[in-house]
């Protein structure tokens, strides 16, 4: 097949570094990561995910958790089932190959991902697609590349079973834990031993061809609409998808002194919760944790204070928020929720702060009575965001 009958398709890629005051945590976080298991799933009608806030994994002073913890993002349309008679199923098949290769100034190093691979040998608790029954088994595998030992597809390989679901778990392809060496790679980076940038790129696609969404029946636009892709005029109607994304510039600092990078999530103290049965309820009880009436008007702070507004029913459209550096004439665009690799987020875009005119009111207006209402903010200083 010619090179230009490949439609390549963008995918996020993430990368989390790790080194040992990350992993440890300095006890304003804490690490909670947990794996599914399915050993006991068919025999005991064990639920393979454990209850919340148990099985946890180990991580303090564990030094198998160090390195970068590459995961890859599956585009929308291939995680989408479709409805049938018997409820929500029919997801497409996903690429099973995934190359992973790694750069820095020591060199280059790649590896491999079988995904799709069953058998003892794979590094995640799983149901084997092709059994009669609930039969566990273990999902995805890694191969590192290397002048002595190229990649071969094995020879015993199964018929394309792999999708978005993986053993049937709605976040197997979002949560890193579950999707090990399937739609991520952990590396340990044991032979970067000081100070390093790393960057990684990550491509996939599928092992065979005739199993390629794009290979479907039905006509390539009709494919296209479904999976709601837009391939410029003039393309023509590539009969095979690859899959491409990279995270760059990953600083690496393994020294046991090296500091926690810095996170765009706030600080836990500078969080406050409010709960009501409406909006209102929960922004006046907000604004009463910080200090009562007024306390989180823009005016108050000088459009200063980064205080972030998101009101949840059923993802309720968020206020519009202002911000004292953007020119007035700027209008804040707030993104739907999207996923990423720690959950759901909507974007921060800055809005500007409105002029405040000067205070009007006719010298025989009455004071403003003291058992008025609080009122309740309408705007904060950043568009909502909510990271898992």
């Amino acid at each position: 097949m010619a090179l230009n009958d490949s439609l390549v398709v963008p995918v996020e890629v993430a990368a989390f570094a790790v080194n040992p005051q990350v992993r440890d945590t300095d006890d304003t976080y804490v690490m909670h990561r947990w794996t599914a298991e399915f050993l006991t799933f068919g025999s005991r009608n064990t639920p393979p995910e454990p209850p919340p806030f148990s099985g946890l994994e180990e991580w303090r002073d564990r030094p198998e958790r160090l390195g970068a913890y590459v995961m890859w993002q599956l585009p929308s349309g291939l995680a989408r089932g479709r409805e049938t008679d018997d409820g929500i199923g029919d997801f497409p098949l996903v690429p099973n190959r995934w190359l992973v290769t790694r750069s820095w100034d020591g060199g280059v190093r790649s590896w491999l991902v079988e995904s799709d691979h069953i058998g003892e040998s794979g590094s995640v608790s799983s149901l084997d697609p092709h059994a009669a029954g609930a039969t566990p088994t273990r999902l995805g595998r890694r191969h590192e590349l290397t002048a002595s030992s190229p990649w071969r597809e094995p020879d015993d390989r199964r018929e394309p079973f792999l999708t978005a679901l993986g053993p049937g778990l709605l976040t197997f392809s979002v949560y890193q834990p579950y999707n090990r060496d399937v739609f991520s790679l952990h590396d340990t980076l044991e032979d970067v031993t000081a100070d390093a940038r790393v960057g990684y790129r990550v491509i996939g696609w599928y092992a065979q061809e005739d199993s390629d969404i794009l290979a479907g029946d039905g006509e390539f636009g009709d494919i296209m609409d479904d999976l709601e892709w837009i391939l410029p005029p003039g393309y023509g109607a590539p009969g095979r998808s690859l899959y491409a994304g990279s995270a760059l510039g990953v600083d690496w600092k393994p020294g046991a002194d090296a500091p926690i990078p810095e996170s765009d999530n706030p600080d836990p103290v500078e969080v406050v919760v409010g709960i009501g049965n409406s909006t209102a309820e929960a922004s006046a009880a907000v604004e009463e944790e910080y200090g009562g009436t007024g306390s989180l008007e823009p005016a108050r702070h000088g459009c200063s204070r980064r205080s972030r507004w998101a009101a949840w029913r059923t993802w309720t459209a968020p206020t519009e928020t202002c911000s004292p550096n953007v020119p007035h004439t700027a209008r804040a665009s707030a993104p739907p929720p999207a996923a990423s690799p720690g959950g759901w987020s909507t974007g921060a875009t800055p809005t500007p702060c409105p002029p405040s005119p000067p205070p009007r009111r006719p010298a025989s207006a009455p004071p403003k009575p003291a058992s008025s209402p609080p009122s309740t903010p309408s705007s904060g200083n950043w568009t909502p965001r909510k990271e898992g």
